[in-house]
């Protein structure tokens, strides 16, 4: 699992997709992503409150809230691709890392590239 917090809110993505968010730390409410048998690696934050997780099968999901979240990136288009990690630079621009050398990167968190 991966943890992040912003303004108070906890986001935690790990294992079948799963989202987990909290306003404490005590008490968690599980978020549906979408992803139920792929999982979540990674997740940042932009300094808008834009949230980014990415994982198995290059899945990238995004939230504008961190609770209602959307699949950015269709699964079937790189099925042997992963995604270990997700970074949100001072500039606003998303960068994924994953297998076979592979950097996913992204202006606005929906929209995404990939270069080698």
């Amino acid at each position: 699992m991966c943890i992040i917090n912003n303004a108070g809110l906890f986001v935690a993505v790990g294992i079948q997709g799963i989202i987990l968010t909290s306003t404490n730390g005590l008490i968690w409410d599980v978020i549906n992503s979408g992803l139920k048998s792929h999982n979540l690696l990674s997740i940042t934050v932009d300094a808008n409150g834009f949230f980014v997780a990415v994982g198995d099968y290059a899945d990238i999901v995004s939230s504008s809230d961190g609770i209602k979240w959307k699949l950015q990136n269709e699964s079937s288009e790189h099925p042997i691709s992963t995604l270990f990690s997700v970074a949100v630079a001072t500039n606003g621009v998303f960068v994924a890392v994953g297998n076979y050398g592979e950097i996913w990167y992204s202006t606005n968190g929906n929209d995404w590239n990939i270069t080698i």
